[in-house]
């Protein structure tokens, strides 16, 4: 089980818009918002890649190259038909690199919501994740679709008062799918 990082999000561009009750907060939209998610490995050393084959394993948790690369056959068949004894890149001293984070960048419509309590405190995290959750399943039964459909997170963050927690909905589909847009108009 390699552990689950919160991703980066990016919602260049997107303006603050207060809340109808502006004390209990403000949110944000982006139609091209971005989501960086990475990945550190098991051990949060990074991981060891064959650049010859694709093969990789999480560096060990004392930063060092895993056992299962030494010697490592190709993950696919080579010039040999897979009679290849072991894959080329275990004699080259560039092609295995260790210590490697990997990530991918997507673009989905996001929804940026930060709340506080009627006392003007800010959302603690238990609070802001099970908010984020329940947004999301009242905005998927209202328009029809399956929770699948949606992305939900709260992140830690700060708003105009100082530390807080950020909600976030998200659109699933790349590019995004128009859901999570609607969500402004249904504040009210």
């Amino acid at each position: 089980y390699i552990p689950v990082r919160d991703p980066l999000i990016s919602m260049e561009g997107a303006e603050w818009i207060p809340l109808p009750n502006s004390l209990l907060g403000r949110f944000r939209v982006a139609a091209g918002g971005q989501m960086f998610h990475r990945s550190d490995g098991l051990y949060g050393k990074g991981y060891s890649i064959c650049l010859r084959c694709g093969r990789g394993d999480s560096t060990t948790f004392t930063g060092e190259r895993p056992k299962s690369l030494d010697g490592h056959k190709r993950l696919r068949g080579g010039k040999l038909n897979d009679r290849e004894q072991s894959c080329p890149g275990n004699d080259e001293d560039w092609a295995i690199q260790d210590g490697l984070r990997l990530g991918a960048l997507t673009r989905s419509e996001i929804v940026e919501i930060q709340l506080r309590g009627l006392n003007g405190e800010p959302l603690d995290e238990a609070g802001a994740y099970t908010l984020s959750v329940a947004l999301r399943r009242s905005l998927c039964a209202l328009l029809g679709i399956d929770e699948s459909e949606i992305g939900a997170l709260a992140i830690p963050s700060r708003d105009d008062q100082g530390r807080n927690y950020s909600l976030y909905l998200y659109d699933t589909a790349s590019g995004g799918a128009g859901f999570v847009s609607q969500v402004p108009s249904l504040f009210d």
